[in-house]
Parts: structure tokens; C-alpha cells; sequence
């Protein structure tokens, strides 16, 4: 199994114990591989949020967002684009998973899966906001599904690590 440790700010034996406590002020969780930090888990939580602000900043200003309902589009293309898998190019169904339908419904399905036919629809989405990137990482995603195939069926759903065989996780 793998070793995790959480740095925090925050009193850790209330967080331990899961004990209610006044928050007066900012805290940092960062959960992370069992080493030590190089700095306090206040400035790491900073610059690592200094960080996504800025590559968020840097994605939408490249988007061709049409000035009605700027903020509502934008919202959205970072939502689709959050489904992707930057390192195969395979878009998840939801950003949700495993979460019941209803409660105690029994419905509860697993999304960490890429179905070919509805990313396309995400990929037409971003490309007409001129987001081409995530069509050429998820046409990469494709050609090596058709290279596995050798030209057989390919099935309408993949794990997005290139798995055939899915096991579905509830």
C-alpha cells in the first residue's frame, strides 16, 4: 500500500480525533507522500494555489469566448476540461464518482471511464471555443484504442488508462 501523511496548520490532534474546532483563520491540508515539507503547509498551500490560479488564468484567455454569457461558458469549458486526462488524452464521463443516484437506490454508478461518443461532444464543445489541444491529446487517446484493435470492434468504452477490461468500482 502507499504511505500518506497529512500537513496541516491546524491543530492535528483535534484533526486526528475528529474533533470540532473553531476555525479562526486560514488552514492548509496537504495530503501527499510520507516525507518531509520544505516549507511551512501554509506557504506550499499558497503557491500551489498561486499556481492552478495562474495555468487556469493562462487556459481561459486562450478560449474564444464570445462576450454574452462570458462567465457561464468559461465556468463551463473548465468544467469539461477538468473531465480530461492530460496524460492519455481520455475524457471521463463526470467529474463525480460513484455517487448514488438517490439515496439508498442502489444506482450508483462508476464515471472514471471514457465513453468514446460523449467525449466528442466535450471535444466539439472546446473546439469551438479554440481549445485544440484536448482534440489532439484525445485523438491520440483514439489512435492507440485502433491500434489495439488491429482494426476489430472497438468498444464504446475504455478505461482511461487504455484499459478494454473494466471493472466497475462502487
Amino acid at each position: 500500500g502507499i504511505t500518506l501523511r497529512l500537513h496541516t496548520d491546524a491543530p492535528v490532534g483535534y484533526v486526528r480525533d475528529e474533533t470540532t474546532f473553531l476555525i479562526d483563520g486560514p488552514l492548509s491540508f496537504l495530503l501527499g507522500p510520507d516525507e518531509r515539507l520544505s516549507d511551512r503547509p501554509f506557504a506550499i498551500a499558497r503557491a500551489f494555489s498561486e499556481d492552478t490560479e495562474r495555468y487556469w488564468r493562462h487556459w481561459t484567455r486562450r478560449l474564444g469566448v464570445p462576450f454574452e454569457w462570458q462567465e457561464a461558458v468559461i465556468r463551463a469549458a473548465v468544467t469539461l476540461k477538468l473531465c480530461t486526462v492530460e496524460e492519455t488524452g481520455a475524457i471521463v464521463a463526470s467529474v463525480t464518482t460513484s455517487l448514488p443516484e438517490a439515496p439508498n437506490s442502489g444506482r450508483t454508478w462508476d464515471y472514471r471511464y471514457c465513453w468514446l461518443r460523449d467525449a466528442f461532444f466535450v471535444i466539439r464543445a472546446l473546439n469551438a471555443l479554440s481549445a485544440v489541444e484536448t482534440m489532439e491529446l484525445y485523438l491520440r487517446y483514439i489512435n492507440e484504442i485502433v491500434s489495439r484493435t488491429a482494426g476489430g470492434h472497438v468498444q464504446p468504452v475504455w478505461g482511461i488508462g487504455l484499459e478494454s477490461d473494466l471493472v466497475e468500482r462502487t
